[in-house]
């Protein structure tokens, strides 16, 4: 495995950790709730906008990703270009749930 690809994984296993970790604090909620907030005084597309993009994001990440690894028979290189789309979907997964639990509270 060439040291770029062991690095790129790594980084990006690091990075996935590092959000799964941080996510479970307190402060990630409260981000994603005061920028709730804040759009609350702004038009309804704006609103749906912040809860279309990161489904536009997730989907964007399986339809390249995916393919991309089955081409390549899950290559080492492929797998390396693919290893950051778990990493934005999480994050993006993580603020629609949010999103969707302040959204069913109020």
């Amino acid at each position: 495995m060439a040291s770029n690809n062991k690095t790129t994984l790594l980084v990006n296993a690091g990075s996935l950790y590092l959000v799964a970790a941080l996510s479970n604090f307190q402060f990630w909620h409260q981000g994603v709730v005061r920028s709730e907030a804040k759009l609350r005084d702004k038009p309804a597309w704006d609103r749906n906008f912040v809860m279309i993009l990161p489904i536009l994001i997730i989907a964007f990440m399986l339809v390249t990703a995916i393919p991309d690894l089955v081409n390549h028979n899950w290559a080492t290189e492929a797998s390396a270009r693919a290893s950051g789309a778990p990493l934005l979907i999480l994050i993006n997964a993580e603020q629609l749930f949010i999103r969707s639990q302040i959204r069913q509270e109020s």
